[in-house]
């Protein structure tokens, strides 16, 4: 991801669709690399099926987990957009997104009991963390 966003930004390509687009193609290769390190994915496409068949019963306890928490985000926003209007909405997705690497790294730290397990240590994770504000420092500012 690194490298193509590099190479946008170098170029002059660096236009948002560009860097959308770089992003969402590097998290594609990504999945598919670790799908094959990995050697999980299916062997035909029938025991894909034979699967999805076998996990029937998990899908609505996700469904209804996923439902709950999007749904309760969106509603907050409406309520935020209809009572303060949409620049304060602005604000709090603009303090959401500032502040994503750090509620990430506050998720990772509320399950110690894993980490203990698999002899955790975090650096890998706080060089990721570092490496994230590097990059927002570093990235250029519109003018206006």
């Amino acid at each position: 991801m690194f490298a193509t966003i590099g190479f946008l930004m170098s170029t002059g390509r660096s236009s948002i669709a560009s860097l959308t687009g770089a992003w969402a193609a590097s998290g594609c290769l990504a999945t598919g690399v670790g799908i094959w390190q990995l050697r999980v994915g299916p062997s035909s496409p029938a025991d894909a099926w034979r699967w999805l068949k076998r996990q029937r019963d998990l899908a609505p306890r996700f469904f209804t987990e996923f439902a709950v928490s999007i749904g309760a985000a969106n509603l907050t926003f409406f309520a935020i957009g209809a009572l303060a209007r949409l620049a304060a909405l602005g604000q709090v997705r603009a303090g959401q997104i500032a502040l994503g690497p750090l509620n990430e790294l506050g998720s990772g730290q509320a399950r110690p009991r894993e980490f203990r397990l698999h002899d955790y240590d975090g650096r890998r994770e706080r060089g990721e963390l570092v490496v994230g504000f590097v990059l927002l420092i570093r990235i250029p500012r519109p003018t206006s």
